[in-house]
């Protein structure tokens, strides 16, 4: 690959997102990122203080935590390194 192509790629997609920004469209910006979460949706492991536990990720909110649907349906959200994904 060219180092300046990549560059310049990587140049103008920040351009793009900075004005979306700029415009207040933060909104397809989070949907790519979504996107693009591993093994959002798929029944996994995970691994918090030693206990592990079955989850799906659900996605990541507003503030930054990552959303997970326990077991019994509920919503937990957690900080960065704050639980392993096991797999």
């Amino acid at each position: 690959f060219d180092k300046y192509d990549l560059m310049v790629k990587i140049g103008e997609q920040l351009k793009q997102n900075v004005s979306r920004l700029r415009n207040d469209d933060s909104s397809s910006i989070w949907k790519y990122y979504e996107q693009k979460l591993y093994r959002k949706g798929i029944h996994s492991a995970f691994e918090k203080n030693n206990e592990r536990f079955m989850g799906i990720i659900k996605g990541v909110g507003k503030t930054g935590l990552l959303q997970v649907q326990l077991e019994d349906d509920t919503i937990a959200e957690y900080k960065i390194k704050e639980v392993q994904l096991l797999y």
